[in-house]
């Protein structure tokens, strides 16, 4: 049995319990996305005269806590009221809700050009700027940054997208009890995605798989010299290029970027498991299934809860992603 605490505080404060009247509960997210989101079904206080009266308002504050039955709880969703709808037959109101990164997406903020800081130091500008609490934020070197009429949300990952083009590493944005932080991606989740008889975490319900080679780059070459257009070989997959032929790209400028622009055959894989709340787009995760075995990162979940379980849908892939930005072009 799978108990929920859903807990909704207007914007004067006043708190109600509305776990009582809720359903459908999915919470989902996404390497490319900003923002979790979570959405369910509201029974509506009018159509029932038994039913206590409440209010369920666009920007409410909504936290979502599951309780185990052998004791403890975990907080899985905190964020606000974005969107609901309903029908004149309908019982219910479909509520969406986006977690406090949705307002990085909403916002430009008023500081957008840096000169010698890292990717943390704009990040804690921007976050600051606009509101909202800054939590972890992964540390980078030092760089200078023309982010003109970018986004909170995009002026923040392009400042670590220049990171990423110079030293590999991809990260991730994301809110976690309302404070925005940015981790470097991949960290493991101890759990393998098995096929097992016992129905506990990381049983696997479902498999599907794919793999192609739309984005392989198996050499790089730089132009370090634009006016004299003289060509440097910089990286060179030679085993790749025997097996799959030559996929090459062509890197202008600073060739310290070359290692971000390598790529093997993408694998892509669909499951269904039974899932826990660490299992979140991102991460890297073991797979052992019938058609697929080996380690992948979550490129996107879907948490859906029912009376009985807990279960998941995961899309992974053997290329750890990153939701790249580029630098304005204003000036």
């Amino acid at each position: 049995m799978i108990t929920i605490k859903m807990i909704a505080t207007d914007s004067n404060g006043t708190s109600t319990d509305i776990s009582k009247y809720v359903g459908d509960v999915e919470v989902s997210g996404s390497i490319k996305e900003s923002t979790r989101t979570l959405t369910f079904k509201a029974l509506r206080a009018d159509v029932d005269k038994s039913f206590e009266a409440y209010n369920l308002n666009l920007g409410d504050r909504i936290s979502c806590t599951e309780i185990f039955e052998e004791g403890g709880s975990k907080k899985f969703f905190e964020g606000v009221v974005w969107s609901k709808s309903t029908k004149d037959n309908d019982v219910a109101i479909d509520v969406t809700c986006y977690d406090k990164s949705i307002y990085l997406n909403k916002n430009e903020p008023k500081t957008q050009a840096f000169a010698n800081k890292t990717a943390d130091d704009v990040a804690r500008n921007v976050i600051g700027s606009l509101g909202l609490s800054v939590g972890e934020l992964a540390k980078t070197r030092k760089f200078s940054y023309n982010l003109r009429g970018l986004t909170g949300y995009d002026a923040i990952m392009a400042a670590y997208t220049k990171d990423s083009e110079k030293t590999g590493k991809k990260y991730k944005l994301v809110d976690i009890d309302g404070k925005i932080n940015v981790y470097e991606a991949g960290k493991e989740h101890p759990i393998v995605l098995e096929e097992l008889n016992e129905a506990k975490v990381g049983k696997l319900l479902d498999t599907s798989y794919k793999e192609s080679l739309d984005e392989l780059v198996n050499e790089v070459k730089a132009i370090e010299d634009k006016k004299k257009d003289k060509k440097k070989k910089a990286s060179i997959d030679a085993k790749s290029q025997r097996r799959f032929g030559k996929i090459q790209k062509v890197l202008k400028g600073d060739s310290t970027g070359v290692s971000g622009l390598m790529k093997g055959a993408k694998q892509e894989i669909e499951v269904s498991c039974i899932g826990d709340w660490d299992m979140v787009a991102g991460k890297s995760i073991e797979l052992k299934s019938s058609i697929i075995s080996g380690k992948f990162y979550i490129e996107s979940d879907s948490h859906k809860l029912d009376d009985a379980v807990h279960t998941v849908d995961l899309k992974l892939t053997s290329e750890l992603e990153m939701d790249k930005k580029g630098e304005s072009s204003k000036k």
